[in-house]
C-alpha cells in the first residue's frame, strides 16, 4: 500500500506546487548562481502596467522597466495577443529559415531609421560586438585601427565590450583586453580633439548615459 503524502501550504508558500517560498527561493539563488548581479529582495510574482506585485500582494512602481526594455508596461494586451498568436505557430526555428515576424520587423523599423540593413541581437553587448566587428570589415584594408568607448559607459560584459569601457571593478581578473581600444573623456571636447585622429576608426557614445548616472551628451560635444 503507497501512503501520498499531501504538503500543507502557507500563506508564505507559493500558490503553484513545486515552487519555493520566499526564504527559500533567495537561499536558493545564492547557491545555485554565479554572484554577477546584485539581487533586490523581491519576491516578485507578476507585473501590471508599470506597476509589479510580490507573492504577498505589495505594489511597487517599476523605475527599472527591464532596464529600460520594457516600454509597453506589464500585462499589455496587444503583446500578450502577439505572443500568443506565435506560440501556436512556432516559438523557435533557428536563423536558418526565413520568419515572416523577423521580416515584418526588420522592414519597419528600417523605414523609420533610414539605413538599408539590420542585424538582430539578443543583447546590448552583443550589438556592441556586432558593431565592432563591422567597423573592423570596413576598415580592412585601411590604417583605421583605433576604437573608443567613454569615460563612466557601460556597454557589456563581453570581451569587446568590457575592451570600450573604463570601469575598473567590470574589467579586474578579465585582461588582457583587446588592442587598439581606448576611452575617451564623456563630454571633454579638448580630450576628444586631442586624441582622434587619421588612425580613429571608430567611437561608441552613450548620447544619455544609463549606468553613468543620467548624463547626457553636450552640443558641443
Amino acid at each position: 500500500m503507497l501512503e501520498r503524502r499531501v504538503k500543507t501550504t502557507t500563506a508564505s508558500d507559493s500558490i503553484l506546487p513545486g515552487f519555493f517560498s520566499p526564504s527559500a527561493l533567495f537561499e536558493k539563488e545564492q547557491n545555485l548562481f554565479f554572484h554577477t548581479y546584485k539581487r533586490l529582495t523581491l519576491d516578485i510574482e507578476r507585473g501590471e502596467g508599470v506597476y509589479l506585485f510580490d507573492r504577498q500582494g505589495k505594489r511597487y512602481l517599476d523605475l527599472f522597466g527591464g532596464l529600460a526594455v520594457n516600454a509597453l508596461g506589464y500585462n499589455h494586451d496587444k503583446v500578450i495577443e502577439a505572443i500568443e498568436i506565435q506560440i501556436r505557430k512556432f516559438i523557435h526555428l533557428s536563423n536558418y529559415f526565413v520568419q515572416e515576424p523577423q521580416v515584418r520587423l526588420a522592414d519597419r523599423i528600417i523605414a523609420a531609421s533610414g539605413y538599408k540593413r539590420i542585424f538582430f541581437t539578443n543583447s546590448g553587448t552583443e550589438a556592441i560586438e556586432g558593431a565592432i566587428k563591422l567597423a573592423k570589415k570596413w576598415a580592412k584594408g585601411t590604417k583605421k585601427t583605433l576604437l573608443f568607448g567613454m569615460s563612466n559607459a557601460f556597454h557589456g560584459r563581453t570581451m569587446g565590450s568590457l575592451s570600450l569601457m573604463d570601469k575598473q571593478k567590470y574589467k579586474d581578473d578579465y585582461g588582457p583586453f583587446l588592442p587598439n581600444f581606448g576611452s575617451l573623456q564623456f563630454n571633454n571636447v579638448e580630450h576628444l580633439r586631442k586624441n582622434v585622429d587619421e588612425g580613429t576608426l571608430g567611437i561608441v557614445l552613450e548620447f544619455i548615459q544609463g549606468e553613468g548616472g543620467i548624463y547626457l551628451a553636450s552640443a558641443d560635444y
